[in-house]
């Protein structure tokens, strides 16, 4: 995650989440929930390099919920 949009962006935490076939898997996106947890959303390249698309709910602290 980083901080400060306008300025010097620093990183608060970074974590590698695995794709299901450990593959070229891209993370697209990120937003907050109104819990406070976060929801990531991506691409995870299948057996037969098909994109599917995921999505991982996280708490504050990066663990996958």
């Amino acid at each position: 995650m980083l901080d400060n949009c306008y300025g010097q962006a620093s990183i608060q935490w970074q974590w590698l989440y695995p794709g299901p076939y450990d593959r070229d898997d891209l993370g697209y996106d990120i937003c907050a929930s109104t819990e406070g947890d976060f929801f990531l959303t991506g691409v995870a390249n299948g057996w037969n390099y098909f994109p599917n698309i995921y999505v991982k709910k996280i708490d504050p602290n990066g663990f996958v919920i």
